[in-house]
């Protein structure tokens, strides 16, 4: 069968890389826990209205409580230092992600850039194996040249072209590279 040796139509736009949607997780998780802290260390209020189900005229009665510990020797405070620090610690991490996350995006552009040069010089190589080919085989149909030398450019065009196959293979794997360094899904290509 006939094989499509275009490139497919690869997506541009990427979705977030997971390694990078887990430290923006722990990062959001940081801050409700900093939110949490803080709302701790507040006062507690509580209010309550009952109503007694005994005695002949029905009675209420209303309840009103506030707690607040005055006194707990600084825990809450350290309680509130250690979640800042721990979203600081996770805002740095998210930050060395994000340039492990870019440098890899440009690593994986340049690998793309390689192999697509890669490919261009064995096109142009094989088109110039291929005319060499031509000229041998008219050389020896005419009788100037031998059978040998039209073997040899044959095979000369059979390494081109299976160095131009590899080279093909190399650049669809950095697409591939890219593509999962930009965070996006493959899935099947129709």
């Amino acid at each position: 069968g006939e094989v499509d040796e275009t490139a497919p139509s690869l997506p541009t736009e990427g979705g977030v890389r997971p390694d990078v949607q887990q430290f923006q997780a722990a990062v959001a998780s940081a801050r409700w826990e900093v939110r949490s802290v803080n709302a701790s260390r507040l006062p507690d209020f509580e209010l309550q209205v009952r109503r007694s189900p005994w005695g002949d005229p029905e009675q209420y009665n209303l309840r009103a409580q506030l707690v607040w510990n005055l006194w707990d020797w600084g825990s809450g405070a350290k309680r509130s230092k250690a979640a800042r620090t721990a979203l600081e610690a996770a805002d740095r991490d998210l930050l060395d992600r994000m340039r492990f996350s870019s440098a890899d995006v440009a690593a994986s552009m340049a690998e793309v850039a390689a192999a697509q040069t890669s490919v261009e010089s064995f096109a142009r190589l094989e088109s110039d194996a291929l005319t060499l080919v031509q000229k041998e085989q008219q050389g020896y149909d005419l009788g100037g040249n031998t059978l040998l030398g039209v073997l040899e450019a044959t095979r000369a065009l059979r390494d081109i072209q299976a160095s131009e196959a590899e080279a093909k293979l190399r650049l669809l794997q950095a697409h591939a590279r890219l593509l999962a360094a930009r965070g996006i899904i493959i899935t099947e290509i129709k």
